[in-house]
């Protein structure tokens, strides 16, 4: 039992299995091709590719929401598919915890675009702390059986002060709450500079 999840020290090492159980913290990895590295955007193409502006104002939302702090290269991608605007953030690792790996050419933490689509801004409005910390707290959990930790059903968070959290019976996974209020400081932030205008909506 390997826990597709980062965190580990030598995988299969006694000391990193889960107490009570056979499973240990392991790592997947999904390779992409037809991608190019993403440095900044194109702001001419911003302007005239309706496309392009969706999809480059969503990954900038996502980056700026989560704090993204490794934007190094390779780490945020574009397809080099003309036809085919979709970009993509695809380590995300150093997300939430305020730690960033080196210095980037363009740190995609910030929040750089001058617009967002309407619609996107109007499910903003209707996002609660409730609703972040009931979809956040807990993004995966497992319960222990036979030794084998088993995929369930999610329930609240059982320690708001811990991403991790297991008692030999129950694993579960989330962010801890100061985490999540910062998210939702970022998200109400974008909807003041909204509503004052610096960010226009499309």
């Amino acid at each position: 039992c390997a826990l597709p999840i980062f965190g580990t020290k030598a995988v299969g090492e006694k000391s990193d299995r889960f107490a009570g159980t056979d499973c240990v913290l392991g790592a997947m990895a999904f390779w992409m091709s037809n991608v190019e590295v993403l440095v900044g955007y194109d702001k001419s193409r911003w302007g005239a590719d309706p496309a392009y502006r969706r999809h480059i104002a969503h990954l900038d939302l996502l980056t700026h929401l989560i704090d993204h702090r490794d934007s190094r290269d390779g780490n945020i991608l574009s397809s080099n598919d003309p036809a085919h605007a979709r970009v993509f953030a695809v380590d995300n690792g150093l997300s939430f915890s305020g730690l960033k790996n080196l210095v980037p050419r363009f740190d995609w933490s910030k929040f750089h675009v001058k617009g967002l689509p309407a619609e996107t801004v109007e499910r903003l409005r209707t996002l609660t702390l409730e609703d972040l910390q009931s979809t956040l707290g807990t993004v995966a959990q497992f319960e222990v059986r036979e030794g084998m930790l088993e995929p369930v059903a999610l329930t609240a968070s059982t320690h708001t002060g811990r991403g991790i959290r297991y008692d030999r019976k129950v694993l579960q996974m989330g962010l801890r709450d100061k985490e999540i209020k910062r998210v939702y400081a970022r998200a109400q932030s974008i909807l003041r500079k909204v509503d004052e205008g610096s960010i226009s909506t499309f």
